[in-house]
């Protein structure tokens, strides 16, 4: 029984050596190894009770030998039948797993939580798939359990997805990853993406993976697409590869970055064009990329693959996208990306992030996950200069030691040193001080054990760097991280130009001032901005897909579309137009048109429409040809001396009997009081017509009507012809009125000359000047957009000629004119109508040919009445002492007379303003132009107390002589005296500090009121 004994042994030995090498053998199925081991099991258990049982019996020797190796050979067999048992229940494991591999706790709940669809595909049957995947195609997952793949497939993809499928099952390829249109149960069409492995399902064939729905990353992939393409022309500058084919494959175009890849097969871009691309590429036939650009050309489906071309011992990405004609290449070298699995992931990603509408900043968080899945990148940031500002800014920053930087003037740091060389820099601690002792860079910051930065560059122009940093010895940078970084920044640089290209645009689009659109060739509108909005008073969503004649009135519709498609296709559209356009509601704006073409693909194009709003610019052009007409008023010196003869005469006449009456004191009083009323009325006039062309506001005062009416009255009775007889009537209780006295005085004489002219043929003339009070009930009978209240009318009637009532309408125009040649510039009522529309009144004119005219000028009265009527002027009395005591402290004598510094160039008007001044009791020294005035002002500024100057003066005006005075006197007191300033200059002089300002010629009463009003001030 030794035998028996050793023999069990070495059975134990040998079964646990065959069980090992079968089941490392068996490696088919999980469902064989089970039963593999099961089989094995058995064997092992029977095996060992048939052992077992001879061990029981009494066939052993009591020998010495025999008492060691039973007691052995007894507990080994219980040892074999359990390894035996072990084996077994090792067998039961696989079995079950084999037939059971969708219920695994563990893998189940995995894939009924999937966000991706999840399926088993085998003998052409859906035999598993996940919620998600039935509800990507809208089904109930029961439903989909037995039913054939090839119904969930749109018929354009049968062949490709049939072909795939058959591939992976006999054996040809392990796995495939590619789109395809799939079919929803409603019939909706939809874009899929899919990964599938070959596997065995119960010892058959069958095909595994995962599903993703692609049809809004397509559509956005599209939309940004065609937005690239209307936006910008750039085929021929950039470093990418674009070649076009018509629909026989042969090459309409080629742009200059596919030369560098053809001189590695002997050709060139011209000797290609017009050539057949499968004669001069053969070695593409048969291949992935000749089956899809196949698809894309007869299927019109946009494709993207990767392909190797062998000659050229390159990777290529390759996008096609179909037009009209044929197909669009677009080719980009990635063999660099190829190279590496997470390299290509990693650019998919970031550009996955190009066509998100997410924002620039919130994308870098992700672009840092994606860098840290490639290398340590705990400490990662991205800088970009502003070239503009030398500003570097720091749009992303994560340090574990330092705080995120605020934006820097351009220095010494390591970021600015990749800045400034363009060139990658791998910084370790002997290569950083070697830097700082050379003076390159300075040390910012924490020092970090390794410093890596690459350059953020468009073409050759670097605007940013990326950079990452580590403090740990666990974690070094070598020349493997460098060229990581090296060729992630290249896609993180083109993902922040295209990403700022768009916000670029967008602002552009969506801030433009002027209205902007873009049709196609039917006319239908593709995008509109908020200012072509605004201007068309309709929403985008009303305006995008519709015709472009939406906006219009319905009338113009069908013509303006038959022409746009005739101008489209000729490209006859001016450039530059200006228009009118007449909207859907009737509102009509004026515009200026801009129009150009926007080619793009092989055979695209749209036109881009822009539209500036010149609604306002026509008014002010019209403002600017009515301020011209008035300007011209200047070089109509004969026309203006029809209306400055009348009050030149009466100063003549005046002149006359002043001689004759020269004895008479009494007498010559009189008259000199004509002829300084007619010279402050004739400067009037003046300032009247500077005023009117100009466009200078009135200066309203409270003022009596009849006061004005009594002094035009004592004019005409002196210059009217003996023939033609003058009447006033006052018949007014009341008439106070805020007003311009000269204004008004020149409105009431232009009407009274107008009639004298009308009645001059005429023995007698009759001329009637009339003032009442009258309601606006009253006035609105003639005019009735009259506002409420009470009005005082002036009416100057005459019995002359009349006007024809044809005419009626024209005659308040500037130079327009019923007189004959010679006799009148036509301004006169002009002026009128101006100076009434000034005092919010109204003027109503009526005519009788043959019988006379009369005009009635309404003018709204002061809502407070006053009992007693203002006196025009008040005079002010000489101060004595003229300063009160105190008020200047750089006198020894304070209650000396002031004096005054007089600078004119008229040596007239200068000596009767220092006679005038003197009189008044003031000192007076004269000087005859600016540079005089501060020559004297500087030698004796201290007993100056008031300087009165010209403006417009030879060497050196007024105001820069003010200017120098106040330089040596801060507190320097001025008066200007000017023939003429508007508002505008008048407020900018006052700003400045000047005093007072008073017009020429001078109203005596006028300067000396002025003066001492300044010097008491």
């Amino acid at each position: 029984m030794e035998l028996i004994g050793i023999l069990r042994l070495v059975f134990l030995v040998l079964a646990g050596i065959i069980f090992v090498a079968l089941v490392r053998q068996v490696q088919t199925t999980t469902k064989l190894k089970g039963l593999t081991s099961i089989g094995i099991g058995c064997v092992l258990i029977f095996l060992n009770m048939i052992v077992g049982s001879l061990f029981h019996s009494n066939l052993f020797s009591d020998d010495a030998v025999m008492k060691w190796l039973v007691p052995f050979g007894f507990y080994s067999g219980y040892v074999g039948q359990t390894v035996g048992l072990l084996v077994l229940l090792y067998g039961v494991y696989f079995l079950i797993r084999s037939m059971a591999p969708l219920t695994s706790e563990h893998y189940s709940s995995l894939v009924e939580r999937s966000i991706v669809g999840v399926y088993l595909i085998q003998d052409g049957v859906f035999r598993f798939v996940n919620p998600h995947f039935a509800e990507i195609f809208g089904y109930e997952r029961d439903e989909l359990i037995g039913k054939p793949f090839d119904d969930l497939v749109a018929p354009e993809s049968k062949e490709l997805v049939s072909g795939n499928i058959q591939r992976r099952i006999l054996g040809e390829v392990d796995s495939l990853h590619y789109e395809f249109t799939g079919l929803k149960k409603n019939g909706e069409r939809l874009m899929v993406e899919v990964y599938g492995n070959r596997t065995t399902y119960e010892n058959h064939a069958a095909i595994h993976g995962t599903l993703l729905d692609t049809t809004e990353r397509r559509e956005a992939f599209d939309k940004l697409k065609t937005s690239n393409e209307l936006i910008t022309e750039i085929l021929e500058n950039t470093a990418d590869t674009f070649f076009s084919l018509d629909q026989h494959w042969s090459f309409t175009y080629l742009n200059p970055s596919t030369e560098k890849y053809l001189a590695a097969v002997g050709l060139n871009r011209k000797e290609l064009l017009g050539k057949n691309i499968w004669k001069k590429f053969p070695f593409l036939f048969n291949t992935a990329g000749y089956n899809d650009l196949y698809r894309s050309m007869y299927e019109k489906v946009p494709m993207e693959l990767v392909q190797h071309f062998e000659p050229m011992d390159k990777w290529f990405e390759i996008r096609a996208f179909p037009t009209q004609s044929g197909i669009t290449v677009h080719l980009r070298d990635i063999t660099e990306q190829v190279q590496s699995e997470r390299l290509q992931s990693a650019m998919y990603r970031i550009s996955e992030l190009t066509i998100s509408n997410v924002e620039l900043t919130e994308c870098f968080s992700v672009i840092h996950h994606i860098v840290g899945e490639l290398m340590n990148a705990t400490n990662f940031y991205i800088a970009l200069h502003d070239e503009s500002t030398h500003v570097v800014s720091f749009p992303y920053f994560v340090d574990e030691v330092d705080p995120p930087p605020t934006p820097k003037q351009f220095g010494k740091g390591l970021t600015e040193f990749v800045l400034r060389t363009g060139e990658p820099l791998l910084a370790p601690p002997d290569k950083f001080n070697e830097l700082v002792a050379s003076g390159e860079v300075e040390s910012i910051g924490a020092p970090s054990l390794d410093w890596l930065g690459v350059p953020l560059k468009t073409g050759d122009k670097t605007f940013g760097i990326a950079c990452v940093q580590s403090y740990s010895e666990q974690h070094r940078y070598g020349e493997k991280e460098k060229e990581i970084l090296i060729f992630i920044s290249q896609h993180i640089a083109r993902f922040i130009q295209q990403k700022s290209d768009e916000e670029r645009f967008h602002a552009i689009w969506e801030n433009s001032a002027a209205g902007m659109r873009l049709t196609d060739k039917d006319g239908t509108i593709m995008m509109v901005n908020p200012a072509f909005c605004a201007m068309a008073k309709l929403p985008e969503e009303q305006l995008v897909g519709k015709k472009f004649s939406v906006t219009y009135l319905p009338q113009y519709a069908m013509e303006t579309e038959n022409d746009y498609r005739k101008n489209f296709e000729t490209e006859t559209v001016p450039a530059r137009l200006p228009g009118e356009l007449r909207l859907w509601n009737g509102d009509s704006v004026a515009v200026e048109v801009q129009h150009s073409f926007i080619h793009y693909g092989a055979n695209q194009k749209m036109l881009l429409t822009i539209f500036q709003d010149v609604t306002e610019q026509k008014k002010l052009e019209e403002q600017l040809l009515h301020a011209q007409k008035m300007e011209s008023i200047g070089t109509l010196a004969g026309g203006i001396a029809h209306d400055f003869n009348n009050v030149l005469s009466m100063v003549l006449s005046a002149a006359e009997v002043m001689k004759m009456k020269a004895g008479d004191p009494t007498q010559v009083k009189h008259y000199a009081d004509i002829v300084s009323r007619a010279a402050e009325r004739g400067a009037g006039i003046a300032r009247q017509l500077l005023l009117f062309a100009r466009s200078e506001k009135t200066s309203m005062k409270p003022m009596h009507l009849s006061e004005i009416i009594s002094e035009v009255d004592k004019l005409l009775q002196h210059s009217m012809p003996k023939t033609i007889s003058i009447k006033t009537e006052i018949a007014a209780g009341e008439d106070l009125m805020m007003g311009d006295a000269d204004q008004l005085h020149q409105a009431v004489l232009n009407l009274a000359l107008n009639a004298r002219d009308a009645v001059a043929e005429l023995s007698p003339g009759k001329i009637l000047i009339s003032v009442k009070e009258i309601s606006s009930a009253e006035i609105r009978k003639h005019v009735p957009e009259c506002k409420n209240g009470n009005y005082i009318a002036v009416s100057v009637s005459d019995n002359g000629k009349g006007i024809d009532m044809t005419l009626l309408p024209r005659i308040f125009e500037p130079f327009f004119s019923t007189k004959e040649r010679g006799k009148g510039t036509g301004l006169g009522l002009s002026i009128v109508h101006g100076i009434v529309k000034s005092h919010d009144g109204y003027i109503h004119v009526e005519s009788v040919k043959g019988k006379g005219s009369t005009f009635t000028l309404f003018i709204p009265l002061l809502q407070e009445r006053a009992t007693n009527k203002p006196t025009t002027s008040k005079t002010i009395q000489a101060p004595s002492p003229p300063l009160s005591a105190g008020t200047r402290t750089h006198r020894s004598n304070v209650a000396a007379a002031p004096t005054i510094l007089v600078a004119d160039d008229e040596e007239m008007l200068r000596a009767m303003l220092k006679e005038i001044l003197q009189n008044e009791g003031w000192n007076v020294i004269t000087a005859v132009d600016g540079i005089d005035a501060v020559e004297q002002y500087r030698a004796q500024w201290e007993g100056i107390d008031l300087v009165i100057s010209d403006i417009g003066m030879p060497r050196m005006g007024g105001e820069e002589a003010f200017q120098e005075m106040r330089r040596i006197n801060p507190a320097a007191k001025v008066i200007f005296a000017t023939g003429f300033v508007d508002g505008a200059v008048k407020k900018e002089m006052e700003h400045k500090g000047v005093n007072g300002i008073v017009n020429k010629p001078f109203r005596f009463e006028e300067i000396i009121a002025v003066t001492k009003s300044v010097l008491l001030g």
